[in-house]
C-alpha cells in the first residue's frame, strides 16, 4: 500500500484509494467466504523495518483503518511501533489511541505491552483485546502469572526464528520454577 514500494499506474497505484483497493478486495472476498465475524485483519500502521516508507502514512492509514469499519471484521489487530518513529514525517506515534477513534469495531493491540500496560489501555478504552507475542514464548503460563502478579521470565531473542525447541518449549512454567 505505501508509495515509497507501490509505484504502480493501474488502478492498483497512485491514489491512496487505488493502493487500498487490494486489501479492501480480499477483506471483502475473505469476509463473504468465511463471514465477517470470522475474518480479521493485522496492520502495523507504524512499521518502520523492512518497510518502504509512505510519503504520507498518517492519511494511508486513517483512509484505510477507516473503511475498513464498512466490514464488521472479527477485530482489527494493530501493532504499536517497535522502535521510537517520532522523527519520521507524518508516522503515527501511539498508534492505538489514534486508531480507536476511528475505527469502530473490535480492537486489538500489540508490541511491548505488560500487565499493567495492557490493563491501562483496555481500562482507558483504546483496545478491546492485548495480543503478548514475545512474553508467551518466554511464560508458557502467562495467564497465571500476570493473575498472580508473578515475575515474568525473560526471553532469549538469540533462540528466535531459530531450529529446535531451544527458547520455545524450554521456558520453565511458574510451578516448576518456584519447585
Amino acid at each position: 500500500m505505501r508509495d515509497g514500494s507501490n509505484h504502480r499506474t493501474d488502478q492498483y497505484g497512485g491514489s491512496v484509494e487505488n493502493r487500498t483497493r487490494f486489501l479492501l478486495e480480499v477483506v471483502e472476498a475473505v469476509s463473504k467466504a468465511a463471514g465477517a465475524e470470522r475474518t480479521a485483519l493485522r496492520l502495523s500502521p507504524a512499521g518502520a523495518y523492512y518497510i518502504s516508507p509512505d510519503s504520507d502514512t498518517r492519511v494511508l492509514y486513517d483512509y484505510t483503518i477507516g473503511k475498513l469499519n464498512e466490514y464488521g471484521l472479527a477485530y482489527l489487530h494493530l501493532r504499536e511501533p517497535a522502535s521510537d518513529v517520532s522523527a519520521i514525517p507524518n508516522m503515527v506515534v501511539d498508534v492505538t489511541r489514534h486508531y480507536r477513534q476511528i475505527y469502530k469495531g473490535t480492537l486489538m493491540t500489540n508490541t511491548a505491552y505488560d500487565r499493567d500496560k495492557g490493563n491501562a489501555v483496555i481500562a482507558a478504552g483504546q483496545a478491546d483485546l492485548v495480543a503478548y507475542g514475545v512474553p508467551f514464548i518466554s511464560n508458557p503460563d502467562l495467564v497465571e502469572r500476570f493473575r498472580a502478579g508473578a515475575e515474568l521470565a525473560k526471553a532469549d531473542p538469540a533462540t528466535f526464528y531459530s531450529a529446535g525447541e531451544k527458547g520455545y518449549t524450554d521456558y520453565p512454567a511458574l510451578r516448576a520454577a518456584a519447585a
